[in-house]
């Protein structure tokens, strides 16, 4: 059993690649059927200018539905219903993966493209999301699965995170620039859709919350329409890092706020309101002055 609405919606989304397994027999599927289904499995675009077009799974898409035909197999494995595990009888080809990331090189956005994000954050369909990845450090699969219940609008901070046990459900202050834009999304979510989430998309005359590929799908929209080369989803994390670097924050403070691991750091923040204090002050340090268009930053 999947154990929540993100498990769900990720292999529901990696599902929709494999429509050339849909009418196959378990006992029919092989290894080859699903490197196919990985390779050359898509979907149709139902938005923007590539509305109609096919999308083919990316690395992190195909790596989803490797885990999933994984766990499908290890479960008719389980009942019977196939003698071996066609799903595991193969790794992924992570030079492929190395390459394509490394073809992607992370950058951080420079202070005149976050100035242009600004300027048309309000024209542009979800440029304000990619503004608060930018201030909050978030990871782009941590900010889809931010809860509206871990939203504190009137405390100045969210809490949120995944992965490691120093990122999982750590305390991100909102930075004054971005208040707004949260409280905006925290009002559509709570009040027209209802929903658990922060962030949501209009679906029809409903709404479903953002995965990871439709937050990326309109990462490049936004990237798209503001003629911005070169940038992932993840840059905005990188972005964070390398301002807050250059804008003189704490090293602990950049470590709590991304949720690093504090090895060596005996300071005391086990107390929310000592550690909204400091965070809140540290990361209001952040600012995107001009001039500053040749900032470099490491990010993790």
């Amino acid at each position: 059993m999947l154990s929540s609405d993100s498990s769900i919606r990720t292999v529901t989304s990696a599902y929709a690649y494999c429509s050339g397994l849909y009418y196959m027999k378990i006992r029919q599927i092989g290894a080859g059927h699903i490197k196919d289904a990985m390779n050359h499995g898509y979907v149709i675009e139902t938005r923007g200018k590539n509305k109609g077009q096919r999308k083919y799974a990316s690395p992190c898409t195909q790596e989803r539905i490797k885990s999933m035909c994984n766990l499908m197999f290890d479960y008719a494995l389980e009942r019977n219903l196939v003698l071996t595990n066609p799903a595991r009888a193969f790794k992924i080809d992570k030079l492929l993966r190395e390459i394509e990331q490394k073809a992607k090189k992370k950058k951080p956005f420079s202070p005149s493209d976050v100035e242009l994000l600004w300027e048309y954050h309000e024209m542009i369909p979800f440029a304000d999301i990619v503004l608060i990845g930018i201030y909050s450090g978030f990871r782009p699969q941590e900010l889809v699965l931010l809860r509206t219940e871990n939203v504190f609008l009137d405390e100045g901070y969210i809490i949120g995170g995944i992965k490691t046990s120093n990122g999982i459900d750590r305390m991100v202050p909102i930075h004054p620039k971005i208040k707004e834009l949260v409280a905006f999304r925290y009002q559509q979510a709570t009040e027209l859709y209802h929903s658990e989430f922060l962030l949501n998309i209009p679906y029809g005359s409903s709404f479903k919350p953002f995965t990871y590929d439709t937050y990326e799908s309109r990462f490049h929209n936004v990237m798209d329409a503001l003629n911005l080369v070169g940038f992932t989803p993840h840059c905005t994390r990188h972005t964070f890092t390398s301002q807050a670097e250059m804008c003189g924050l704490r090293e602990r403070a950049i470590k709590l706020i991304m949720g690093h691991s504090l090895k060596g750091d005996v300071t005391d923040y086990h107390y929310k309101h000592t550690r909204h204090k400091y965070l809140y002050d540290q990361i209001c340090k952040i600012e995107f002055g001009k001039g500053e268009d040749d900032n470099e930053g490491s990010d993790s």
